[in-house]
């Protein structure tokens, strides 16, 4: 290789160097960024058919098992807590690690400030997976639940009844309400 003697010759071989290794990083974080969102998605699929699957199979299993009268609160009972089961099941047995889908932070000699673009990305993604797992976790405690009450008292009287029952309170006389509310903090 001769050198390039003539004025702005290196200047312009920076910019080429420069152009080179940016189009070489884009394209390997967006390559790095398909394959993480490709693999959050393909967990989601799974967690959900686990759970309509195990769901499905529980609430059929009790339609056909449990005595006539209660096939339909049962079965609503079963499907809810078999979709848990799977849900979890499928967390549990799942070999996926936000970490391994992790951007590589090596940026080159050029553009070091996309360094810290990088890690964020890759603590983006550990965020949406531990978010996920937490809406989960709240989304069971909710659907265990409403499992329970619908399997304890489920069809005999709506969620109304029971509080009025709890309170022990006529809201059809037309009582004060600073009246029923006093009433509810002397019985607590």
């Amino acid at each position: 290789m001769t050198l390039d003697t003539r004025k702005g010759a290196g200047r312009t071989r920076l910019y080429a160097d420069k152009a080179k290794e940016r189009a070489s990083e884009e394209s390997r974080f967006k390559t790095e960024r398909l394959k993480a969102i490709s693999a959050m998605n393909k967990e989601a699929s799974e967690e959900s058919l686990w759970s309509m699957f195990t769901g499905g199979v529980s609430a059929l299993a009790a339609a056909i098992l449990a005595p006539p009268g209660t096939k339909l609160k049962t079965a609503t009972t079963a499907y809810t807590v078999g979709s848990e089961v799977g849900r979890w099941g499928q967390k549990l047995t799942s070999d996926y690690d936000p970490e391994d889908y992790y951007a590589s932070a090596d940026v080159g000699k050029f553009d070091v400030m996309q360094k810290y673009d990088i890690e964020e990305f890759n603590l983006g993604l550990t965020d949406a997976y531990e978010s996920d797992w937490w809406r989960d976790a709240t989304s069971t405690a909710t659907n265990l639940l409403s499992a329970y009450a619908l399997h304890s008292y489920g069809g005999k009287k709506t969620g109304v009844e029971h509080f009025e029952d709890i309170l022990d309170v006529d809201y059809d006389s037309g009582k004060d309400i600073l009246d029923t509310v006093d009433r509810f903090y002397e019985s607590v």
